[in-house]
């Protein structure tokens, strides 16, 4: 038997918890694209944001202005 807080949970259920992170970005500047995308995912992490909010991350390839 489970209990409530186990029925409760999505990935009891198969489901998974998504976020979408979108960081600045600067068209044809990739240096400064990875730099603040590793920067929001250390800022996150170091607050434990992508823990308790989501299974996975995803963020956009490619971004239109």
């Amino acid at each position: 038997m489970t209990t409530l807080s186990e029925f409760l949970d999505p990935r009891t259920h198969g489901f998974v918890r998504v976020a979408v992170a979108v960081p600045r970005n600067r068209v044809a500047d990739s240096v400064f694209n990875a730099a603040e995308t590793v920067a929001m995912d250390r800022q996150a992490s170091a607050q434990g944001r992508w823990s308790l909010v989501a299974t996975r991350v995803v963020r956009p390839e490619a971004q239109k202005a």
